[in-house]
């Protein structure tokens, strides 16, 4: 997993790479856990969640006491903007 800062939209986007083999590379839980504990701890504003792996990391993220301090906006495309709020949404 690759993790660098986009300057253009000014927050972390993760990425993931298959060197050389055939297939896509999704995210583990131990990376999506270590992705929402950087949002909780505030290291990370927002991160960006690729199409692919969106059902892996919603899972595991439902699963958490703080659930309801996520926030997701969905782009065109697929893809899925998270950040963590202070306060709980409705």
């Amino acid at each position: 997993m690759f993790r660098f800062h986009c300057k253009l939209f000014k927050r972390m986007v993760y990425l993931l790479f298959d060197y050389g083999k055939k297939g896509a590379v999704f995210l583990t839980e131990e990376q999506i856990l270590t992705i929402l504990e950087s949002l909780r701890n505030g290291t990370e504003k927002q991160v960006t969640i690729q199409k692919v792996d969106f059902l892996s990391f919603r899972t595991v993220l439902v699963k958490q006491d703080d659930f309801k301090h996520f926030s997701g906006i969905a782009k065109h495309g697929g893809d899925v903007i998270f950040e963590y709020l202070k306060e709980e949404r409705s």
